[in-house]
């Protein structure tokens, strides 16, 4: 691929780093092709009724949370690169595990080293990245591995429903071997991954430890506001699919096809609107995409009187609105809170940063299940204040981090400096 077009797609300079950008794929092909069916295998392959596997779930859930912490703090005296290896084997490990799963007590167990091989993936990946990418380009990584993960999802959701169509038990018992092995794959290609200089466990104790991150009240601050934006990018995934089928009453396609075209949008896209982002203030940024998200939210809501094809037009151009500010968000988000950390302490930094997400994917799924009981109204106009205050928080929060807004010419100064040699 040439250089002018690389530089025209917002692509980062992925060539020394092929094992990462392969370990990212595969590891989200085979979570595709298992996440969509998660309950309809143990409901397949175990006499458990849907009530009790979606309280194992919980149960793993929540217990594996106070771990996050911990495998941040593994992450700065290790490195990232190896916990994200330890992740990729324990999920190696659970999700083998879950084929021998008939009882609860065996799915409680298995679900929750799945679990904690989660909690080490996220309080790792974004300081891989930090230390992968050099300063200016780090949008350009995380934009370009969004939208990897993205056709990884897609691509292993349509491959696992042609494995289970037909092939009843032995289809479900495929997909999660086919997800374990995956896991296996990545492991084995993160370990080719080169990575900058790491800080020494001395400069971690000369920064002061977790005494020290949260002592940093900007950064505090920093994560409860993310709460706005990781509610708010429950949208697509969760309340729009109910919304379409059980308030405008269209068919249950359309759920998928949403889903469908905001993936293709963050594939496809991603790379060009980095490119037009970055070296502008990320802060500026963070509140033009809770912005975005608002007016969809209205645009969703405005669809509800409408007949059936001028609603869906409108859903259509819904997602499209949503879409463009998840990708101006994701790596917007993620460079701001890496670079609002100092190099030694970024596993804990992040590790307290994700819990945001946590508490997003848990108590707030439950706060927006219960208002699609209440209505289209109640629903949305919450999602739109949630947005609103996103962006209302980082404009006041932003300023006041150690590394918030990026220089104006950061990107281009960083265009013409070589890239350092990577090495471990």
């Amino acid at each position: 691929m040439t250089a002018s077009l690389v530089e025209r797609w917002g692509l980062p300079p992925v060539r020394r780093q092929w094992p990462l950008v392969t370990a990212m794929a595969v590891d989200t092909l085979g979570t595709g092709l298992y996440l969509p069916f998660t309950l309809l295998y143990f409901l397949a392959t175990t006499s458990l009724p849907v009530t009790r596997i979606g309280l194992a779930m919980a149960i793993a859930t929540g217990a594996s949370l106070p771990l996050g912490p911990v495998w941040g703090a593994c992450a700065d005296r290790w490195s990232p690169r190896t916990v994200i290896v330890i992740s990729n084997l324990l999920r190696v490990v659970g999700f083998t595990g879950y084929l021998a799963v008939r009882s609860f007590p065996a799915l409680v167990i298995t679900a929750f080293v799945v679990q904690v091989g989660s909690r080490a993936f996220y309080s790792s990946y974004t300081p891989l990245i930090a230390q992968v990418a050099p300063r200016g380009q780090r949008e350009r990584w995380f934009g370009f591995l969004s939208a990897t993960r993205n056709t990884g999802f897609a691509l292993g959701g349509v491959l696992a429903g042609i494995a289970v169509t037909g092939a009843g038990t032995i289809g479900y018992r495929a997909v999660v071997l086919a997800n374990a092995a995956s896991f296996a794959l990545a492991a084995f290609l993160m370990l080719k991954v080169k990575t900058h200089a790491q800080p020494q466990h001395g400069q971690v104790a000369a920064h002061g430890g977790w005494r020290a991150v949260l002592a940093d009240r900007p950064y505090l601050a920093l994560t409860v506001v993310n709460l706005a934006f990781a509610l708010a990018s429950n949208t697509i995934d969760v309340v729009l699919p109910v919304y379409l089928v059980r308030w405008l009453g269209l068919p249950a396609w359309t759920a998928g096809a949403s889903l469908g075209l905001n993936c293709v949008l963050v594939a496809t896209c991603q790379g060009p609107v980095v490119r037009l982002v970055e070296g502008r203030r990320r802060p500026r940024l963070l509140i033009l995409s809770g912005a975005l998200t608002a007016a969809a939210a209205g645009v969703f809501l405005a669809a509800k009187p409408l007949p059936a094809a001028p609603a869906l037009a409108l859903i259509v151009i819904g997602v499209v609105v949503f879409s463009v500010g998840e990708l101006v968000q994701s790596p917007v988000m993620a460079v701001l809170s890496a670079e609002a950390a100092p190099d030694a302490l970024r596993g804990r930094y992040i590790s307290l940063f994700q819990l945001s997400w946590t508490v997003s994917n848990t108590a707030g799924l439950a706060v927006l299940s219960w208002l699609l009981g209440v209505g289209a109204l109640a629903t949305w106009g919450f999602l739109a204040c949630v947005a609103l205050s996103g962006s209302a928080g980082i404009g006041l929060v932003g300023p006041r981090l150690r590394f918030g807004a990026a220089a104006p010419d950061e990107a281009s100064a960083a265009a013409l400096t070589p890239e350092p040699q990577p090495g471990d």
